[in-house]
């Protein structure tokens, strides 16, 4: 007889010490979290995450857990703690939203998503403009290539050392958008 995935997965928790899962954890009467201490967060956090998780009708936990992901994923590029040396970590958090189905975790993240889509935005702005630019600056850049390239083949031809490849010559990479969320 065969084994169903459910009875390998037992089979395997037991095997790995997992033991059985906590009942109580499953009770949909179990007790409630305790309150989320708004007031750790400050006057102006603390009322945004408050207010934010009332326009989302959504636990104040979810917003906090999203937001401080955020914060950790905006702090990854400019700051690193160094505990000692040889040791380098970054400021992320890694953060799940647990909960039922429709328990407004969605909405929670919107919250602060919509913040770091608007703060992209704004990092963004002015990106066509610098294409723009560097698409003008590269074509100048070919051009003067192709020139170097033609002085290159008539010192050889006349036997002389070729001249340097002039830096202007190369436009370097083009600009990239900012981004913060991927």
């Amino acid at each position: 007889m065969r084994a169903t995935l459910h009875e390998i997965l037992d089979e395997e928790a037991k095997r790995d010490g997992w033991g059985e899962p906590e009942p109580g954890v499953l009770d949909p009467s179990s007790e409630p979290p305790p309150p989320l201490p708004l007031e750790t967060f400050g006057p102006f956090w603390g009322d945004w995450i408050w207010a934010a998780a009332e326009a989302k009708g959504a636990p104040p936990d979810y917003v906090v857990g999203a937001l401080l992901d955020g914060a950790g994923a905006l702090l990854a590029n400019v700051r690193r703690a160094r505990p000692w040396p040889g040791w380098v970590e970054p400021p992320i958090l890694y953060v799940g939203a647990i909960g039922n189905p429709s328990a407004d975790k969605s909405p929670a993240l919107d919250a602060v998503s919509g913040l770091l889509d608007a703060l992209e935005a704004a990092e963004g702005e002015g990106h066509g403009a610098r294409k723009r630019q560097h698409a003008a600056e590269a074509e100048a850049a070919s051009l003067r290539l192709k020139a170097w390239q033609g002085e290159v083949k008539e010192a050889v031809k006349l036997g002389y050392a070729p001249p340097p490849q002039p830096a202007a010559a190369d436009a370097g990479a083009p600009p990239e958008r900012p981004r913060i969320v991927v």
